[in-house]
């Protein structure tokens, strides 16, 4: 199994409080703990063969912490120059190194509790893709599943009985070449392409995770949340 690290975004929105230090190193408690630092302390017995973190307008910065913090083993990616046109190309840029083996696809970005990691690893020997649901948790601004389909967020009185769309993800080797013939289709978001991939009659599991704290960070209220969280349990 490989765990690839999806870090290619400029992060313009969260510029104001981080500056020129991308969201994922930047420090979120006195130690300096950060995004990656708790990502990479998550996935550490899950038995990867390889970890591959994909850099784009940062990777100076990923490559120097990777090389002087990292305890373990991370070969950082520069990210096609393709990246830019959206999160599906950034997904495609390690190949061929997944093209044979089973891959979970980690936003760098992704905040989960030490809980969240130990149930998720319980789900890493599927055979099909997977995606990952969960209910919604506070500060939640992503999409959703509803009977077995992605839905984009809408409001609270469609989505009432639906569950929150982890921004994670376990693929397959023929899910990536699938994901290849998509992006020279003009597809350049990957939860589209699991959409397509689901639609044409392919087998995409849908795992439901049992309550945890974990939130995506896009926005500066995110940032503040999570520090606020940190701060509060820690």
């Amino acid at each position: 199994m490989i765990i690839t690290i999806l870090a290619a975004g400029e992060h313009s929105r969260l510029q104001a409080i981080t500056g020129d230090t991308p969201k994922a190193l930047y420090p979120l408690t006195p130690r300096g703990d950060n995004l990656l630092s708790y990502v990479l302390e998550g996935i550490k017995d899950w038995g990867a063969t390889d970890i591959l973190l994909i850099a784009g307008a940062y990777f100076e910065h990923f490559t120097r912490y990777c090389s002087l913090h990292a305890r373990v083993k991370i070969k950082v990616v520069r990210a096609n120059p393709n990246y830019i046109n959206g999160p599906l190309f950034t997904f495609l840029t390690a190949l061929p190194a997944f093209a044979e083996k089973t891959t979970v696809i980690f936003p760098a970005d992704l905040f989960i509790t030490p809980q969240g990691y130990r149930f998720l690893k319980n789900h890493l020997d599927k055979t099909s893709p997977c995606l990952f649901i969960h209910p919604p948790p506070a500060n939640y601004h992503g999409p959703f599943v509803q009977n077995g389909k992605i839905l984009p967020q809408t409001s609270p009185d469609i989505i009432a009985d639906a569950q929150a769309l982890l921004p994670l993800a376990l693929v397959t080797p023929d899910f990536v070449a699938f994901s290849q013939k998509l992006s020279q289709e003009g597809v350049t978001k990957l939860i589209n392409a699991f959409q397509v991939w689901s639609d044409r009659g392919n087998s995409l599991e849908f795992i439901s995770i049992p309550p945890f704290f974990w939130v995506d960070i896009d926005t500066p209220e995110d940032l503040l949340f999570l520090q606020d969280y940190l701060h509060k349990n820690h």
